[in-house]
């Protein structure tokens, strides 16, 4: 199974290439604080079991350090190429936390994180704050969607209502037809800063669903996960860094889903 987009790729296979080519990469194996000699990078190309989500997704990792001896020219001979499907035939030894995560040069607006409803569930808890962060507050004719909102998030009103009452003592308006759409606006607004801010909050303050979030700590075996991030040509450690908190393009569709993505 492929992995990514052409453009992605083709920069994850360059890291990749580079980072072999020893003459080259002798100051990214120093961050890495790994000997260049027995050390090599391997191109991510498979899906990997996610145990969030149960299924095999995408991994936090495009590329991966491992162990072992390969003969300059034969490393030569491939281009300094090596991808997944090499271990085996080379011996290598995976090494842990070495995971890599990269960074289109001319991409601003990547995402850290989609989760739809159930692995948010399991992550942050409830259904009814991703639901919060997902209703419709712009427009008086979208209000009717919020309706849906719930459906889509595996909640109803009364469950909706019961999560955030003791917080918005007017929650129940929202879905109340009597109810002025002027009002709900604001009802729907508050309620929606609310929830986004909650988000952020969770993320910011709790270590292991920040590492879950960024790293895909707990969610993906060693070393699919990512310790480290190339963006723009510079290589660092991966920790967390600001973002935001939105719903994803497929809402309108019935797809719902929370993305973070860097502020």
């Amino acid at each position: 199974m492929n992995r990514g987009t052409k453009e992605g790729t083709i920069e994850e296979i360059e890291l990749v290439k580079l980072l072999n080519n020893k003459s080259q990469s002798a100051k990214f194996w120093q961050i890495l604080k790994l000997d260049k000699e027995n050390h090599f990078a391997v191109h991510v190309i498979k899906h990997q079991l996610a145990r969030v989500q149960g299924k095999m997704i995408k991994p936090k990792a495009d590329i991966y350090i491992a162990k072992g001896f390969i003969n300059n020219s034969d490393l030569e001979s491939r281009g300094y190429l090596l991808n997944e499907d090499d271990i085996e035939k080379y011996k290598l030894t995976k090494v842990e936390r070495t995971g890599i995560s990269v960074k289109m040069r001319d991409s601003k607006k990547y995402q850290i994180l989609k989760t739809g409803p159930e692995a948010f569930r399991k992550i942050f808890g409830s259904y009814e704050l991703g639901a919060a962060a997902s209703l419709y507050c712009l427009r008086k004719t979208e209000l009717k969607k919020n309706k849906a909102v719930l459906i889509g998030w595996k909640t109803n009103k009364k469950k909706f209502i019961d999560f955030y009452i003791k917080k918005f003592a007017d929650v129940s308006e929202l879905f109340d037809d009597a109810v002025k759409e002027d009002k709900k606006i604001v009802i729907a607004k508050k309620i929606k800063n609310n929830a986004t801010s909650s988000i952020y909050e969770i993320i910011s303050k709790d270590k292991k669903i920040a590492d879950y979030v960024f790293k895909g700590v707990g969610n993906f075996d060693e070393p699919f996960t990512a310790y480290w991030i190339f963006e723009a040509d510079k290589f660092r450690k991966l920790v967390p860094y600001d973002f935001r908190v939105t719903t994803g393009s497929g809402r309108s569709k019935g797809d719902f889903t929370i993305v973070i993505k860097p502020k």
